[in-house]
């Protein structure tokens, strides 16, 4: 059986890190959800569709509209969640291995029932603070607050600096995809 593990969190807690750690480890296929929703941007029909709704079609343009206003952000997530979500959908009909689809958006795009686990790498404020700076404030408001992403997990990632991700992200691989692999 094919398991598809589904890795959320929020910015900046290092879900790219433990997906990388996944990939380099396991034979997984890894349907990074940014990367997706950059690729999009580049379609033409997009990128008309973002022009006429708001001006600009790059990220930068985009990212200083939607992160001060949430309609703006709700009217980009029509446009793309859609078209995020059929993309994965399409791969997850062509994947023989076990798939990891990360991305803090998981819930908001649907993605959260296609999935077999939902996996949450974790860490608090003032560590992701440290991370990534002031840009914590702006974007981590126009998210999902801590506890919903933990109430949702079936796993938890603390990444913090005196706990060893790798240990915990291989242990839990260990047990929840290869064993059930065995079975």
């Amino acid at each position: 059986m094919r398991m598809i593990i589904g890795l959320t969190g929020r910015v900046g807690v290092g879900k790219s890190f433990v997906a990388s750690l996944l990939v380099q480890r396991f034979d997984v296929l890894h349907l990074d959800l940014d990367v997706i929703g950059h690729e999009i941007l580049q379609v033409p029909v997009v990128q008309d569709s973002l022009l006429e709704r708001f001006g600009v079609a790059d990220r930068p343009g985009l990212g200083a509209i939607v992160f001060s206003d949430k309609k703006a952000l709700e009217d980009l997530n029509a446009i793309m969640h859609p078209l995020m979500k059929a993309f994965v959908l399409e791969q997850l009909k062509l994947a023989v291995k076990p798939v990891v689809i990360s991305g803090a958006l998981l819930d908001e795009i649907g993605l959260l029932d296609v999935c077999d686990q939902i996996w949450v790498v974790d860490a608090p404020d003032d560590v992701i603070r440290e991370r990534i700076g002031e840009k914590f404030e702006k974007i981590a408001s126009m998210q999902r607050s801590r506890e919903v992403y933990l109430v949702e997990a079936d796993v938890v990632f603390h990444n913090v600096p005196d706990e060893d991700i790798e240990v915990q992200v291989f242990s839990a691989y260990d047990y929840f995809v290869l064993r059930s692999s065995n079975d």
